[in-house]
């Protein structure tokens, strides 16, 4: 850059001058540009009276407009575009309006009397030069706070008066001011090229900003902030200005890293990015990144990359676990060699599964570690269930599943597996055929599995948000945790996790990871969804997290990272989706720690308490424990209920136990409303109490079997904590497990129990008891068919058979 300061410079700028074409367009007097009254038409010999107004007329790329000693107004929004553009008098632009009101080529501003003025948030385009002549003004918003847009293409000349107030001006060409130009209350002016003259600051100052590091400034500052220096860039709201006008990515504003520092101050995503050397530092953001032969760009875990257009890639991109890059634009392209994606497990047993998608274009199965025996994909081919088949390509936006091998270290301790994606990222729209059911209905729907095609995370709710989507009525999504050790026979159906609108639910309350979905789906990541009818699923940029830090490290089956780590989002192309949260964690838990399943219930915005397969979530699998909520006739684990929330509601609560035996129901954690004091109450309808879970978890006894009757979530207690047990045979449970007999009773204490073998002789009896539970001693007998009688303190008898084990 070449830089000199000076007190004065003077270059005389002239007037252009243009002869007469058929077309042109004059004034006769005061008028504005919406009427043909007071303009007068060339018509090749002599001037005429105007039939049309400049606004409705058609101009060719020679036609003129001249504005003589008159003044000329706008009075409605559109837009004029003449050639030239000769002001004698004034012309106002003020009438409000987004688009560009003008756009013109050459513009010349002469004295003593020309003037343009600008205000009311208009644009102007001048394709041409600007000249503004002795004696001429050029004010833009009237020197005030205004938010107009100006821009020339060309050169802008200024040997009259200009005023700039908080204005968008962007100059292509070189500005000259030989005389002094007042750059009043913020206004910022862009140059792409040399910026000669003299400027006046004024009000609450300026600033010059000017693209080409090359170009010469020559200026001399008078007035308010007389020290400002100019700068090499421009502000950041300008971005979207400065890549329409000067192009997109300008290699003017390229900062190159060779290996230490950059040529050109940090990046932003105004600027191409060149990556000339390793690079293993901090997250950015660019306009359009290129690595060299002789770079290297590590995208380490935690950090990311946020390209708004290209990447060109001639050396190495390696992106860690848990680290992010994302191209913005739908259109952007991927150029040059592959890049690498690592995704790692966390501690894994032998035949354990992981869900994968491929975040790049190629074909993976070759990639796939040799530490996994089998590769699946399931199979949706028109009949009512899907089925597994041999993987044998992989397909963008399609998940597949792969199974640990049984040996060390994975037979023992367990150990993590690094999966490296070898190829070109994905980008912009994927579709992904989905065939569901061919049959006359279906009213439970189907399950695909997907996966994030992308080397980024997304947003599920976007996804599941996307009109696409939702014409498939795409409801809830289940990913697999496999969280239950597999000890042979069938995988555990209790470890899918669900996500839906209303949220979602885990599979674990262990305390070293939470496997509850935060509504951020993983790159690599694969997941059922259930869907209704048949079509393309759409994968999109719209879908993808531009994160700041932890969005892309919730991968399910891979390694816990930083979890004290903030997960902020400065999403700035597609706003964040808020929501007001109401809602509760209910878990059931049975004796052993794999018994164990989670309820959702939210009040949330967009639900009602009929169905509605966005907020409610049907129970994906069997399992051998369960709890839900019954909505319509269906088992929902997830349920959204219709806001405004008040404390009449009830919510039945049906349950599945395996066994006869001892269970819980717990308050997992509670948001909105639900955190406060607002009391949570399980209702026993076999004895109508009611139990409040904010003061601790409920434990009751039951038969093996499923029930969709006893339970109820509550809100208020009507009975104001008087407890009053009402008798009913299902409070009673009686059960034989290691040689002992157990017996229980909720509604009544036991003051005695009978026991008979199958020929009725009496094995034991105890007549003195005064208990609500009561375990025998063991009894020497092998597995047994046993006649337990009960004699409780209302001096009602129940009498079950059992088998002893």
């Amino acid at each position: 850059m070449r830089t000199k300061f000076v007190f004065l410079f003077l270059l005389v700028a002239t007037g252009s001058l243009f002869s007469q074409v058929s077309g042109d367009y004059r004034t006769s007097g005061n008028t504005n540009l919406n009427t043909n009254a007071g303009w007068q038409v060339y018509n090749g010999t002599t001037w005429a009276a105007a039939t049309v107004s400049p606004y409705a007329a058609s101009f060719t790329n020679t036609n003129t407009i001249t504005i003589l000693n008159h003044t000329v107004s706008t009075a409605a929004n559109g837009s004029i575009s003449p050639a030239n553009l000769i002001i004698n008098g004034t012309l106002n632009i003020s009438h409000s309006g987004t688009s560009p009101y003008l756009n013109t080529g050459n513009t010349t501003i002469n004295g003593n009397s020309g003037t343009l003025n600008i205000s009311n948030n208009r644009r102007i385009n001048v394709q041409g030069n600007v000249i503004v002549n002795s004696g001429g003004t050029f004010s833009v918003g009237n020197g005030n706070s205004d938010s107009a847009i100006i821009v020339v293409y060309g050169n802008y000349t200024n040997d009259g008066t200009t005023k700039f107030g908080m204005a968008e001006v962007a100059i292509v060409g070189n500005l000259n001011s030989n005389t002094a130009s007042q750059i009043q209350n913020n206004g910022n002016l862009i140059v792409g090229g040399d910026i000669i003259g003299i400027f006046i600051n004024q009000g609450s100052g300026g600033q010059f900003y000017f693209l080409d590091p090359n170009a010469t400034i020559n200026i001399t500052i008078q007035g308010g902030n007389s020290n400002v220096t100019p700068i090499n860039g421009f502000p950041a709201n300008y971005t979207n200005l400065v890549e329409e006008v000067f192009g997109t990515c300008l290699s003017l504003l390229t900062t190159t890293w060779d290996g230490s520092a950059w040529s050109k101050g940090l990046p932003n995503n105004a600027k191409t990015i060149e990556i000339a050397g390793p690079y293993t530092g901090a997250s950015f953001d660019a306009c359009k990144l290129i690595v060299t032969a002789s770079g290297s760009l590590t995208i380490a875990d935690g950090n990311f990359v946020n390209v708004r257009h290209d990447i060109v890639n001639n050396g190495t991109i390696t992106i860690q676990n848990g680290g992010s890059l994302v191209q913005i634009e739908e259109d952007a392209t991927y150029t040059g060699n592959n890049l690498q994606m690592t995704r790692v497990t966390r501690t894994m047993k032998g035949l354990d599964y992981v869900y994968w998608g491929s975040p790049v274009q190629e074909n993976v199965t070759s990639q796939i570690p040799a530490d996994f025996d089998r590769k699946y994909v399931w199979n949706l081919n028109g009949t009512m269930d899907g089925s597994w088949v041999n993987l044998a390509t992989t397909t963008p936006g399609r998940g597949f599943i792969t199974r640990v091998k049984n040996i060390a270290p994975y037979n023992a301790a367990g150990g993590t597996l690094s999966f490296t994606f070898n190829g070109k990222p994905n980008n912009g729209t994927i579709a992904v055929a989905a065939n569901i059911f061919d049959g006359s209905s279906d009213v439970s729907g189907n399950t695909i599995l997907l996966a994030n095609p992308y080397p980024s995370a997304i947003d599920a709710t976007r996804f599941l948000r996307n009109s696409i989507n939702q014409s498939l009525q795409i409801s809830t999504l289940y990913l697999w945790t496999s969280n239950t050790l597999y000890t042979g026979g069938s995988y555990s159906q209790s470890d899918y996790a669900s996500w839906n609108l209303t949220g979602s639910t885990t599979t674990s309350t262990t305390p070293l990871e939470n496997l509850r979905p935060n509504g951020k789906i993983a790159a690599g990541q694969g997941f059922f969804a259930k869907l209704f009818v048949d079509g393309n699923v759409r994968f999109d940029n719209s879908m993808r997290i531009l994160q700041q830090s932890t969005s892309n490290t919730t991968f399910y089956r891979t390694a816990v990272g930083n979890t004290t780590q903030s997960d902020t989002i400065y999403d700035y192309q597609y706003p964040p989706l808020t929501q007001e949260y109401d809602r509760y964690w209910i878990n059931i838990k049975g004796a052993n720690s794999n018994m164990f399943r989670q309820l959702l219930v939210g009040y949330i915005e967009g639900a009602s308490n009929d169905l509605d397969l966005t907020y409610d979530a049907m129970t994906f699998t069997s399992s051998t424990i369960d709890i839900y909520t019954i909505v319509d006739g269906k088992n929902a684990t997830i349920q959204g209920r219709a806001l405004p929330f008040t404390n009449q509601d009830v919510v039945t609560l049906g349950y599945k136990v395996p066994t006869a035996g001892t269970y819980t129901f717990e308050l997992d954690s509670a948001e909105g409303l639900f955190d406060t004091n607002q009391a949570i109450y399980i209702k026993d309808t076999t004895t109508e109490t009611y139990h409040n879970l904010k003061e601790g978890p409920f434990t009751f006894t039951s038969i093996a079997g499923t029930f969709n009757e006893r339970f109820q979530v509550h809100y208020i207690n009507p009975l104001l904590s008087v407890n009053n047990p009402v008798f009913n045979e299902e409070s009673v449970v009686i059960y034989g497990s290691n040689k002992t007999i157990t017996a229980a009773s909720t509604a009544a204490t036991i003051t005695g129990i009978e026991i008979y073998d199958v020929l009725g002789k009496r094995i034991y009896f105890n007549t003195t008891l005064d208990t609500s539970e009561f375990v025998t001693h063991a009894f020497d007998l092998n597995a047994a068919f046993l006649i337990v009688k009960l004699t409780l303190e209302n001096n009602k008898t129940v009498t079950r058979k059992i088998i002893l084990q």
